[in-house]
């Protein structure tokens, strides 16, 4: 899949059931639950089976154990608790999450979109699953869909990071770049702490192709903030831009020549390749007019 993809990991938040520690819970599923948020995977894996002992046909419980499992690296048999959890339920919304999120590991998108899919029309709050679906539709390249579950998402919490970057991420994709500038300076607001948002307004600034977006004053003030912590291959790449849209050509081939070689140096021969493209822009004074490569989006 496109690099485009948002990062998400199975994460106990996600998969957490409501009132894990109610006081109808027995005794080995408390002790269960309580081993899994330490992460003591083979423990908690015990105690949900001796909860499975007494229960054998409570979904929550199969899904325990398959998170368990899971964590152990055991894929084959989580599967199959989490196959059984959802022949007792078909509507669980977090088994059906779960498998998604071993199905798209393995590249198997379109059934990861089916379960993700499951997963919200079953509980629509659910944040984990709306948010996987819909990075996972943007990287298949079903923009339009996944910007849809963007904005439902932030509909119902404004707060989620991840959905604001691959909202704004997919408006570029779409070429709405006034739509996607509007949506990166809120969410830089935001949450200022999320350099992600300042490093892809700044893109924007240097390189979009619209021109009432563009602002490369502005886009080097940003630059120069986002010097003061870790340089990386990416920010190296953006001076560079921002340089170019300056006019400071010399300058701009440099930084672009530092970006291919730390690419080159740590093993990213495909990435040095492609970012020649700018190099040559910059060589015959041209400014670049691409923020990001074709399957290169964050």
């Amino acid at each position: 899949m496109s690099t485009m993809m948002a990062t998400w990991t199975y994460s106990l938040a996600a998969i957490r059931d409501r009132h894990d520690c109610s006081s109808t819970t027995s005794a080995p599923v408390t002790t269960g639950i309580r081993a899994l948020e330490r992460r003591q995977w083979e423990v908690a894996a015990t105690y949900f089976r001796r909860g499975i002992e007494m229960g054998p046909d409570t979904p929550s419980l199969r899904h325990r154990l398959g998170t368990a499992l899971f964590m152990m690296g055991n894929l084959h048999d989580a599967v199959a608790q989490f196959e059984t959890a959802l022949r007792l339920s078909p509507d669980f919304a977090k088994a059906h999450y779960s498998l998604g999120v071993i199905v798209a590991s393995s590249g198997g998108y379109a059934d990861a979109i089916k379960r993700f899919s499951a997963a919200v029309r079953s509980e629509p709050d659910y944040v984990e699953a709306r948010l996987a679906l819909a990075d996972t539709l943007r990287g298949t390249g079903r923009s339009e869909e996944a910007l849809r579950h963007y904005e439902s998402l932030l509909t119902f919490d404004p707060r989620v990071a991840e959905a604001r970057l691959g909202y704004a991420m997919t408006l570029v994709g779409l070429k709405r770049y006034q739509q996607a500038y509007e949506s990166l300076l809120e969410s830089a607001r935001l949450h200022p702490d999320r350099l992600e948002f300042a490093q892809a307004l700044t893109r924007l600034l240097a390189a979009a192709p619209d021109d009432r977006i563009r602002d490369g004053r502005r886009a080097m003030e940003l630059t120069q903030q986002l010097l003061k912590g870790p340089r990386s291959i990416e920010l190296s790449e953006t001076m560079a831009m921002t340089l170019a849209e300056l006019g400071q050509y010399q300058e701009a081939v440099a930084w672009q020549h530092e970006a291919i070689a730390a690419a080159a140096r740590t093993g990213h021969s495909d990435v040095a390749q492609r970012m020649a493209e700018n190099l040559k822009l910059y060589e015959a004074h041209k400014p670049c007019r691409t923020p990001w490569r074709d399957g290169e989006l964050p």
